[in-house]
C-alpha cells in the first residue's frame, strides 16, 4: 500500500520557521506522529510512557531512526538529556505524558494527548 506523503507547507502550519531551534526532518516527524494518532488523539499511561508510545509507532510502521529522532526531540523540548539523564537511551524511562504535550505544543502542532486511567 502506497504511504501517503503529508508535506510541511507555509500557509498552513503555525510554527514560524525564522526563529525557532528546530530542523526541518524533526518538525515533519513530529507531524507524522502527530497525523498517526488520527483525530481523536493518543490516550498514553502515567507509567511506561514511551513503552507504549513506542508500541503504538511500531504499529505503524514508524522505523527506529524516525522514534530515535522523536524521542531525542521530546528530550530536547523538555530538558531531559541534559538535566535528568545522561544518555538518551535512559530517557525513555523518564517519558511522560506531560513531556509529549509539550513537544508538540512547542512545534505548533494541535495534537490531543491524555492519561489513560488504569484501574487495579
Amino acid at each position: 500500500m502506497a504511504k501517503i506523503k503529508i508535506w510541511l507547507q507555509w500557509n498552513n502550519d503555525s510554527l514560524f520557521w525564522g526563529d525557532n531551534p528546530y530542523i526541518w526532518s524533526e518538525v515533519y516527524i513530529l507531524k507524522e506522529v502527530g497525523e498517526s494518532f488520527g483525530g481523536g488523539g493518543i490516550v498514553l499511561p502515567l507509567k511506561d510512557t514511551w513503552k507504549e508510545l513506542d508500541k503504538h509507532l511500531d504499529k505503524k510502521e514508524f522505523s527506529e531512526e524516525k522514534k530515535r529522532i522523536f524521542l531525542q526531540v521530546i528530550a530536547r523540548v523538555n530538558g531531559l538529556v541534559t538535566s535528568e539523564v545522561k544518555d538518551i537511551d535512559s530517557v525513555k524511562k523518564k517519558i511522560t505524558v506531560d513531556h509529549i504535550k509539550k513537544t508538540f505544543e512547542s512545534f505548533g502542532q494541535k495534537v490531543e494527548v491524555k492519561v489513560k486511567n488504569v484501574k487495579r
